[in-house]
């Protein structure tokens, strides 16, 4: 595998949520753009997303297929297939740009639909879990703060910030799968 393999999985494990307390010193999500739609519209969409399990499983096995069929390409097919997603990162991109590069790119398209989930979708699941598990984070580094008054201030969704503490075990799990994932492809696993 080449060198990049990490850096792309690394960005797919990220996406995935931050560990325990990482969100500690931030008050607030990290903002979507506004470039396509107003910022307003996104983080509304965004917080009226509701995560379940079935819908973060579905996630998790889209973040699988993408790192398998990765791994499967040629080495030339993998270059070729990174440099199209490099080229395609745009820095604040809105959640229409985000979809849209998904359906645009077959590799992760097929990663995506093969986990019975559609791209809008697959963005919704990982901006709700980034903003869910930052939220998550804020909350259990301050304990003797109100919960419920902690998540309104960052603007989460508090039913997808209880559902991050509830399903934390599980979601670590996960998480944990998809970097051992990221290693074995890597061939940093010691194997």
């Amino acid at each position: 595998m080449t060198r990049r393999i990490p850096i792309l999985a690394l960005c797919i494990v990220t996406a995935c949520g931050a560990g325990d307390g990482d969100a500690a010193d931030s008050a607030a999500p990290a903002p979507v753009s506004n470039t396509s739609q107003p910022f307003q519209q996104q983080l509304a969409e965004v917080n009226a997303y509701v995560l379940t399990m079935d819908n973060v499983n579905k996630f998790f096995s889209a973040q699988q297929n993408l790192l398998n069929k990765m791994a499967a390409l040629s080495p030339t097919e993998r270059e070729a297939e990174l440099a199209r997603s490099d080229a395609a990162t745009v820095p604040d991109a809105t959640l229409d740009d985000l979809t849209s590069r998904v359906e645009k790119d077959p590799v992760y398209l097929a990663a995506v639909r093969e986990a019975g989930i559609t791209p809008r979708e697959y963005v919704l699941v990982t901006m709700s879990m980034m903003q869910s598990q930052l939220a998550a984070g804020v909350v259990k580094s301050r304990p003797l703060d109100d919960a419920d008054s902690l998540t309104r201030e960052m603007k989460a969704n508090a039913a997808n910030v209880r559902f991050v503490r509830e399903h934390e075990v599980e979601l670590t799990r996960r998480r944990t799968e998809l970097a051992t994932l990221v290693k074995r492809l890597a061939g940093t696993d010691g194997t």
